[in-house]
């Protein structure tokens, strides 16, 4: 039997026009389909079987723009340029959340004991400021030597090359992004602080500052130097303010070089030239000038690390989310996540190619069947929240209808009508935030998701499975980071962990891995039930339990009472004299209220007599009867067993197939294709 390795992820990751899935069958598409030699196109473009593969072709690129006042914006841009910066795991923020994923995942602590602040330490950008602050001390004592050579000295050359290696370097530090700059700025301005005392002294009067000039020490560390008895204070020493002005002068003519007109603007002129040369300039002599940019430099990199993290959130949670995808699988790089790179609304607008693709992919049973989809952050309508900032999630922000993350519900239920025509169990989940998480559904109970599934109004499906609630990374009270930054509550949609639990189970070595002792190494696991037999204690998600204290009775009685969606609870436990210290599946159900494996089960079953018969009625009779009626049901003891769970044969009448599950009054039907 073939594996069941094909997931269709329907959303919008990078800003690029070529690599997205409209445009890869804009080019060669038929009337009603689409050849194989596409469908490979897609899975080599689109495809990926790990995190770091996926990161690699979808990584967005995203780049600042500081005004004259130190306002920063942020945009998406095409991941082609060669400007900005990769949102990819050498980003602080994104590496911070999934190092905080794994640890919290790993832990056995619940949300409430975990120890956020030491992985906060990573949002410091202590190699920028390493980086910089080595690279200043070489260009202060390297000028230096240079000024002291005469013209004539052939070491002058060498030491010109040097200078001009080093003011490439400095360029690199702020050409991607100069806020990168501003924590760097904010120590020096405390240090100088330090050096000009501005206090009552012990007889009550005013101390007089201190009066000299500013150097670098050879480790780039700002050093005040006082001017000593005869000394001019205009030039203080005249070898250093040589140096100085020197250093000042070329970095102000490369960096007048190096911006492009757009983004040129005085402050961040200022904040670069006072970053790699500060003692040429007059305000690093004046208190209040390093008063008033200390405030400066404080207020825009609060301003500008606070609003970029709120406003990419909705992207980096989406990110998350992929990366979870792939945790839950112990069997790594045999699932292929296909990547539309599209928005709902996009990918709506285009439905009919989306369409032909998906019907030439499921046609039939073969290699090329994509059984399950996801389509996270789904909301009613409206645009994603960005705080004012000018973060583009590869659209233009101003248009409201183009400026979400995952769609709104009416794109989404368009969508949802090619997916059930194909057969595909789509896993989706409401927007994440406060109000779908766990400790939601801890404190309320399951109104709210109770209310969201309702009022979507989706057509009754057995291939839609709504999940919740959201996992909970980072709560809103423990989001403050060093120096008060907040970076806001962190979640992960909940659709990309159980269709990734799903997509593992479905991998006999992966059920393997979860502890199960009799797998048929040919049978996919479509017929394991997550609600029985412990089942969900074995095929444990990787996410960290969010609660010790779990779920009370009231509102376990109103979720097995509503009995709808792919539920996930968490609490300390054991199970079998194991500890369960990770989050686990309570309800895997889809909109009908049915278990999601029966339904699994049905379509593979009705696939694979397609498969062996080719539609013919004669060949589907004794098929059945003798093979699976006969060889299937004696492989019953199998964990992994298609009949496991169907405890009488499977019966034709009037041309249909049928089963009836444990605990089922009616049948349901295997639909197969009668030629």
């Amino acid at each position: 039997m073939k594996p069941i390795n094909r997931v269709l992820l329907l959303a919008k990751i990078s800003e690029d026009t070529e690599k997205n899935i409209s445009t890869i069958l804009s080019d060669g598409e038929g009337i009603y389909g689409v050849d194989e030699a596409k469908i490979r196109e897609i899975d080599k473009m689109l495809g990926a079987k790990n995190f770091n593969e996926f990161l690699e072709k979808f990584a967005p690129r995203i780049t600042t723009v500081v005004n004259s006042i130190g306002e920063a914006s942020w945009k998406s841009i095409d991941v082609n340029q060669k400007i900005g910066n990769l949102l990819n795991l050498d980003y602080p923020l994104l590496k911070m959340l999934c190092d905080m994923m794994e640890k919290r995942g790993s832990s056995g602590m619940s949300t409430e004991e975990f120890d956020y602040q030491s992985i906060f330490n990573m949002l410091r950008p202590k190699q920028i400021m390493e980086d910089a602050k080595q690279i200043r001390g070489e260009f202060s004592y390297k000028t230096k030597k240079y000024l002291e050579l005469d013209d004539k000295n052939p070491e002058k050359k060498a030491r010109a090359k040097d200078i001009i290696t080093l003011r490439q370097k400095i360029a690199q530090q702020y050409k991607e992004n100069p806020m990168n700059l501003l924590a760097l700025a904010i120590h020096d301005c405390e240090v100088k602080l330090e050096g000009l005392p501005e206090k009552n002294g012990d007889n009550g009067n005013i101390e007089i500052p201190k009066i000299g000039y500013y150097n670098f020490d050879d480790k780039g560390e700002v050093r005040f130097i006082e001017y000593q008895n005869g000394t001019s204070i205009n030039t203080g020493n005249t070898d250093n303010h040589q140096a100085d002005v020197k250093m000042m002068e070329w970095v102000e003519k490369d960096y007048d070089t190096v911006i492009s007109a757009d983004n040129k603007n005085e402050f961040t002129k200022a904040l670069v030239r006072n970053t790699f040369a500060p003692s040429a300039t007059k305000e690093d002599v004046d208190i209040e000038k390093v008063k008033e940019n200390l405030v400066k430099y404080k207020k825009v990199y609060e301003t500008q690390v606070d609003g970029f993290y709120k406003s990419l959130k909705p992207l980096i949670q989406t990110l998350l989310g992929v990366k979870a995808f792939f945790d839950q699988n112990p069997v790594k790089n045999e699932t292929l996540l296909i990547v539309a790179n599209q928005t709902p609304e996009q990918l709506d607008k285009n439905k009919d190619r989306l369409k032909k693709y998906l019907e030439s992919c499921n046609g039939s049973y073969n290699e090329n069947n994509i059984w399950t989809a996801i389509i996270p952050g789904i909301f009613e309508g409206g645009a994603v929240e960005y705080d004012d900032m000018d973060i583009d999630m590869g659209i233009d922000i101003e248009d409201v209808e183009e400026s979400n993350v995952s769609g709104n519900i009416e794109n989404v239920k368009s969508l949802m009508e090619i997916m059930v025509s194909n057969k595909i169990q789509t896993f989706i989940n409401f927007e994440s935030n406060e109000n779908t998480s766990f400790l939601e559904l801890q404190k309320n109970g399951i109104k709210s998701f109770k209310n969201q599934i309702n009022e979507s109004k989706f057509k009754s499906s057995d291939y839609v499975i709504p999940c919740y609630p959201n996992f909970t990374i980072l709560n809103p009270k423990d989001s403050v980071a060093e120096g008060d930054i907040a970076v806001g509550g962190v979640y992960v949609d909940a659709a990309f962990v159980a269709a990734g639990l799903i997509n593992a189970q479905f991998n006999p070595k992966s059920l393997k891995k979860f502890g199960f002792k009799n797998i048929d190494n040919q049978i996919p696991g479509v017929s394991i039930n997550l609600e029985g037999e412990g089942n969900a204690f074995k095929v444990l998600t990787s996410m960290g339990k969010e609660s010790n204290i779990g779920i009370i009775k009231s509102i376990r009685d109103e979720i097995n009472e509503y009995n709808t969606g792919f539920i996930f609870f968490g609490e300390s436990m054991k199970y079998e004299g194991k500890d369960i210290s990770n989050m686990y599946v309570y309800k895997a159900r889809n909109l009908n209220k049915q278990p999601i494996y029966k339904r699994f089960t049905a379509d593979f079953i009705g696939r694979y007599i397609n498969y062996e018969t080719q539609g013919d009625f004669k060949k589907i009779q004794t098929y059945v009867n003798r093979t699976i009626n006969e060889d299937w049901k004696g492989n019953r003891n199998k964990d992994n067993a298609l009949l496991k769970n169907i405890p009488n044969e499977v019966e034709i009448n009037d041309q249909k197939l049928e089963i009836k599950f444990i605990d089922d009054v009616n049948p349901m039907e295997i639909e197969v294709e009668i030629k």
